[in-house]
């Protein structure tokens, strides 16, 4: 007490004990539909200051990727352009390595027939993780519940984990 000065921080909230479900909706917005598109676009709005956006391509090893809607480092891509087409890796690098920050929407629940979508969507979040990419993702449902299949079910609870830590992750 004679060298510190002492400040008492008194509050109604313990905020180690808030279920950070609640704040799922800020990086991370469920279920799909018209509510979603319009969080998406709120939020391409909120973190390009209103910019308009452009469309451009990334080259990768002859190859082209296209980026529909881009402004002021943030990319905005739909699931279908990702992870529905023969992307890999190498890719998802050069996306990464373009764009700071990234809203991938429409993330639909897959089956076991979607399995090559779903090895997508994980090498995709695993390049995005290991960058440090602002995340930010509409889906039809919660982490957990995206992959109904059998094939890639154990390695899917990494992808799980990280889209988890990813919605949790910095103040937007």
């Amino acid at each position: 007490k004679q060298n510190m000065n002492i400040l008492h921080l008194d509050s109604k909230t313990d905020y180690r004990k808030i279920d950070i479900s609640e704040f799922e909706n800020t990086r991370y917005f469920t279920p799909l539909g018209s509510n979603a598109k319009e969080w998406a676009n709120h939020m391409f709005l909120k973190l390009t200051d209103g910019e308009p956006p452009s469309s451009t391509r990334l080259h990768v090893k002859g190859r082209d990727i296209p980026v529909e809607c881009a402004a002021s480092g943030v990319a905005r891509f739909t699931f279908s352009e990702l992870c529905e087409r023969p992307h890999g890796a190498e890719d998802y690098l050069k996306i990464a390595d373009t764009y700071p920050i990234i809203i991938l929407e429409n993330i639909p629940v897959m089956n076991y027939d979607r399995r090559n979508e779903a090895k997508r969507l994980m090498t995709l979040i695993d390049a995005l993780y290991d960058q440090h990419i602002d995340l930010f993702i509409t889906a039809e449902a919660s982490p957990d519940k995206l992959y109904r299949g059998h094939d890639h079910s154990f390695e899917f609870e990494r992808t799980v984990s990280r889209l988890i830590e990813m919605s949790q992750n910095k103040d937007t």
